[in-house]
């Protein structure tokens, strides 16, 4: 049974959303992916499925995370979106199988004399006259597509504080024996968790279960003739051998090995997972894997154990059926899982329906080359719209960009992932050290507390920040940017979405007339060079002829390229108010720009 509909209205941030899943012609699902900037309202959707999924259980099973009759998801008319009356959400499954959910700001007879009745009146006769929220599931009305969604398929949320502590940290976890599932054979208990919370200690009782069972119950000696020598063969066969090789598929996938590995036990005396490679112990104990490859593991050894106990035979992972919600897929992952790993895990599940959602634009790119353009459905939240290909094939132009350029590379990654600011790219390392200082002369701190600065080493470098952050989906998972360009590179000012590009002020009047030093007055330049002759280059008052005619050209100055650094050292320990005034005005620039954001933010 998979999810067919979301439908959520007047929500937190979300005024009106529908998201349709699509199906490949086989019938399987394609990975749903949530992208769009914190508080935009994706784990507020994740909320209203797993909700669902747990009310479904309840109306089966004694051993629900949440106490039967009561939510996981706390109802209430704070969560209404400003300035409505009123939310709404239903989620749809297979066989017309729902859960609804009705919030109003006051009780439903004043809300009818006050507001009518909604345009979407599907349950709405259902409320009571007195009460101003419903919660309608038809769980137990149909009862035996209940149990497919429950009994037959995996279920399961991993929630975004998921994460195992690392061995190095975690000093008991090195040290701690495994020991095998205790399991309730009772009815009415299902022994499985839909909310996945640090589950590598469970994982490995059940993997050692699945070790006992493969050596006890399915490993067959067969005498078999050799090069004229009777030698003993071991086959292993049945359910448990199966599994048991699908979690070599996944390890190999995740530590990217191509040579034979298995798991290993060590003596009752010290019961450890181990990983061999080549019959040799390679790693003495599973948790002593990198933070990114642990979770991984978890994640996908948790799909399959939560499987294996539906009782559902399966002899590969392609077979194994089920919802899998996973809030901020990407977290914790280097870039390289993120893009290359972690979408071929995904893969190896084609029957799994993901609603995930990520910040991680390599990610998305990582989907897009395993699954092709039209694998997996991306959407931006709070929208719902969908990211089209054309936007895609830009993001990768991206990719490429930040492939090509370290610094760049840099720039746009703390850009697209790690700035919880908004964002402000600049042409060099000295722009952003004279801002700091003039901000601190002009005491204006609390200015810098408001974004976060970006060296784009170079006007041409700001050029690909500008268009690889024109996108959509850049446009969906970025901060607001804004693009500082020098006076002197002719640019024109623009705004595209949440990327702004505005230029310093030209002062036509101060001796340089290039580069951020064009913001110091006649009276500075004069200082530096009495500081230090080397700091700025004399071309002196001469004559030039231009088709025929003698113009007298006047005296000009210029920064010594070579001395750079040194004028900036120099400025930002001897430079005054006045000194620094012309510099203050692009802090005037910036200040109004992060204002204007924050009113519409």
């Amino acid at each position: 049974m998979y999810i067919r509909e979301i439908e959520i209205e007047n929500y937190g941030p979300i005024e009106n959303l529908k998201i349709t899943p699509s199906f490949r012609d086989d019938g399987s699902p394609k990975p749903v992916i949530l992208i769009g900037q914190n508080g935009g309202g994706k784990s507020i959707i994740l909320s209203h499925i797993v909700n669902t999924l747990i009310v479904a259980k309840q109306s089966i099973y004694i051993d629900v995370e949440v106490e039967k009759g009561k939510v996981y998801k706390v109802r209430s008319p704070n969560y209404i979106r400003s300035g409505k009356n009123y939310s709404y959400s239903r989620i749809l499954f297979d066989d017309g199988q729902y859960a609804s959910e009705w919030l109003l700001n006051c009780v439903k007879s004043e809300y009818e004399k006050a507001f009518g009745v909604p345009d979407n009146k599907r349950d709405w006769d259902l409320i009571t006259i007195d009460q101003n929220s419903l919660f309608k599931t038809t769980f137990k009305r149909k009862s035996n597509a209940t149990k497919s969604l429950i009994d037959k398929a995996c279920a399961l949320y991993f929630p975004a504080n998921r994460f195992e502590e690392p061995g190095w940290l975690n000093q008991e976890n090195l040290l701690q024996a495994v020991n095998y599932t205790d399991k309730k054979n009772f009815s009415g208990y299902s022994n499985r968790t839909i909310i996945a919370i640090s589950p590598l200690k469970k994982n490995q009782q059940w993997i050692l279960d699945i070790l006992l069972d493969r050596n006890v119950l399915e490993k067959n000696t067969i005498p078999t003739e050799v090069n004229g020598k009777l030698l003993n063969i071991i086959e292993y066969n049945g359910s448990s051998n199966n599994i048991y090789q699908q979690l070599l598929v996944l390890l190999k996938t995740v530590l990217n090995v191509s040579e034979p590995i298995r798991f290993g036990i060590e003596t009752r005396r010290n019961r450890q997972i181990s990983i061999m490679k080549n019959n040799i112990r390679w790693i003495p104990n599973i948790f002593q894997l990198s933070t990114g490859e642990t979770l991984l593991l978890n994640l996908f050894f948790t799909i399959i154990r939560d499987f294996d106990l539906t009782g559902v035979p399966f002899s590969s992972l392609a077979e194994v059926k089920g919802i899998v919600v996973i809030d901020e897929i990407d977290a914790h992952l280097h870039v390289t899982m993120q893009r290359d790993v972690l979408p071929k895990l995904i893969q190896l599940f084609p029957k799994v329906q993901f609603v995930v959602t990520s910040h991680s634009p390599l990610f998305l790119v990582g989907m897009e080359n395993v699954f092709g353009k039209d694998g997996c459905t991306i959407l931006e939240i709070p929208s719902g719209d969908k990211v089209d290909t054309e936007d895609f094939a830009e993001f990768k132009e991206l990719y490429r960009t930040i492939e090509n350029s370290n610094c760049h590379k840099r720039a746009i990654m703390d850009a697209v992932q790690n700035a919880q600011k908004p964002l402000i790219f600049v042409e060099g390392d000295y722009d952003i050290r004279y801002l700091k200082k003039t901000a601190e002369l002009f005491n204006r701190p609390d200015l810098l507390e408001r974004f976060e600065f970006r060296d784009g080493d170079g006007y041409g470098n700001l050029d690909k920040v500008w268009k690889s952050l024109e996108t959509k989906v850049a446009d969906a998972i970025t901060p607001q940017v804004l693009i500082l360009y020098d006076c002197d590179t002719n640019k024109n000012e623009k705004k595209n979405g949440k990327v702004t590009k505005k230029i310093m002020t030209c002062m036509t009047t101060n001796p340089i007339k290039k580069g951020i030093e064009n913001l110091f007055p006649v009276a500075t330049i004069e200082k530096l060079e009495n500081a230090n002759s080397a700091f700025i280059d004399i071309i002196s008052t001469r004559k030039e002829r231009k088709r025929g005619n003698e113009i007298d050209c006047p005296e000009e100055k210029t920064v010594n390229k070579d001395e750079k650094r040194n004028i900036c050292d120099w400025l930002c320990e001897h430079g005054t108010t006045e000194d620094f005034s012309g510099v203050n005005s692009v802090l005037d620039i910036i200040e109004q720009w992060i204002d204007n954001v924050s009113t519409k933010e």
